[in-house]
């Protein structure tokens, strides 16, 4: 519950959007990349 309120207090700072973004953007691209291998592994094998 920490992340929600840092978030909510990020919200109120300047540049929340370009925050946001990258935590977006950094949370896709390790779902991704889990999800990648993932499929990998399965089809290598």
């Amino acid at each position: 519950m920490s992340n929600f309120l840092w978030l909510k207090q990020s919200l109120n700072n300047q540049g929340s959007l370009v925050t946001l973004t990258a935590l977006f953007a950094a949370f896709c691209g390790l779902y991704l990349l889990i999800g990648g291998a993932w499929l990998v592994v399965l089809g290598g094998s």
